[in-house]
């Protein structure tokens, strides 16, 4: 019940993001991965890898093959075929009416919490992006040149906003 919800729910955002973002944009890439991860869960490993295959295709077209995206999604579709292979090794020697000590079942990782929470941003439109020191002193430098915002100022203007507000704008701060 809760794969088919997720699937009706990820098919639609599939569509929205192509729809809304264009069919070669890195949100309807990340659209085609979240699909393959459910797939993924449910052994269905054949439409696993045909998103996750879509998902490749735009990251390398959109970000190149050394981008930390792109190399991911490789890795991540070989992992599925290797999952796929042994599934297949394991129906085809249960079909086969042998009998040997053990077939090895597939394994369905759970993603740690850093991965839910990444995909999670991403799902809901927030990119996080970690800069190196010198970026971030490019940064900061840059912000300094534009004009530094005092933050005391923008707290006073904020503060004497307050005053003409009623309390139920206040209660929105």
């Amino acid at each position: 019940m809760e794969y088919e919800l997720s699937l009706n729910f990820l098919k639609a955002a599939l569509t929205l993001t192509s729809k809304y973002y264009g069919a070669t944009s890195l949100n309807h890439a990340h659209s085609h991965h979240v699909l393959a991860l459910v797939y993924e869960s449910k052994g269905e490993f054949r439409l696993a890898l045909q998103h996750e295959q879509e998902a490749y295709l735009i990251f390398k077209k959109q970000v190149g093959e050394d981008s930390e995206r792109t190399k991911e999604s490789s890795e991540y579709l070989k992992r599925l075929t290797q999952q796929a292979v042994i599934l297949q090794k394991a129906i085809n020697h249960i079909t086969s009416g042998k009998q040997s000590a053990c077939v090895p079942p597939p394994r369905f990782p759970m993603p740690s919490h850093p991965v839910i929470l990444q995909q999670l941003n991403l799902i809901c439109g927030i990119t996080f992006m970690p800069l190196s020191e010198k970026e971030l002193k490019d940064l900061r430098a840059e912000m300094n040149r534009r004009g530094k915002v005092n933050m005391e100022d923008l707290e006073d203007q904020l503060f004497n906003l307050k005053g003409s507000m009623t309390p139920n704008d206040k209660q929105l701060l």
